[in-house]
């Protein structure tokens, strides 16, 4: 079952943000068929960790465009890649040691946060990365 769909209201027009948000939206997806389909620890834990991993290297290239382009909103947005890739290390964490189980709750703060995030903070750097060149 598809938990995000992708739609124009996701898209930030910027090539490369649009392709690794695609991405990150597919892991969402993955990881919400594998609750679904009650795979186990192993499993539900693998796509954490190479959504975080991803994640990670998603946000370091937003990060370094935005520098580049010298982004006034730079620290707050890196901040929210921050407590993002935080969250997830917590819930790897508590998914391993057995206190929790990927639940549609987490699904809804995954979709949640992803969707606002690019569609209310991203779009925020779209003008000066169109402005700076970035494609």
């Amino acid at each position: 079952m598809t938990l995000i769909k992708w739609n124009d209201d996701l898209s930030t027009g910027v090539g490369f943000v649009d392709n690794e948000h695609k991405a990150l939206v597919n892991m969402i997806n993955e990881l919400n068929d594998a609750m679904l389909q009650k795979h186990g620890k192993e499993v539900v834990g693998n796509i954490i960790s190479r959504m975080a991993a991803y994640a990670r290297n998603h946000f370091e290239h937003e990060e370094k465009e935005m520098k580049a382009c010298n982004f006034s909103g730079y620290a707050a947005h890196k901040k929210e890649h921050d407590d993002f890739i935080a969250k997830v290390a917590e819930l790897k964490t508590e998914l391993d040691e057995g206190r929790i189980m990927v639940t549609t709750d987490t699904m809804k703060f995954l979709k949640s946060w992803l969707t606002s995030h690019i569609m209310i903070t991203d779009k925020l750097y779209v003008d000066s990365f169109v402005s700076h060149g970035v494609h």
